[in-house]
């Protein structure tokens, strides 16, 4: 399970749903957690157009975001195999 997949889990359950826990020693190493959030600064006018977007299409600003990236990343490797 890796991060996200946990913090999802964690989102929707809650310790007290366990009653078979048990407590264990974790020593350093056992637990690698990767970057997968980067931070890029944006205008503030090209923020409130992509929230105003995000709105409008029901999604966050932060999914709308990505997904305008990979739309644009997916085009310009197409034309450079063209």
């Amino acid at each position: 399970m890796n991060i996200l997949e946990a913090s999802d889990f964690w989102d929707e359950h809650s310790l007290l749903d366990f009653s078979d826990t048990q407590e264990v020693d974790i020593e350093e190493g056992d637990i690698r957690i990767e970057r997968e959030v980067y931070y890029c600064p944006v205008s503030r006018g090209l923020m409130k157009r992509l929230q105003e977007r995000a709105f409008s299409e029901g999604v966050s600003p932060a999914t709308l975001l990505n997904l305008y990236l990979q739309e644009k990343l997916s085009s310009d490797e197409a034309e450079d195999t063209s």
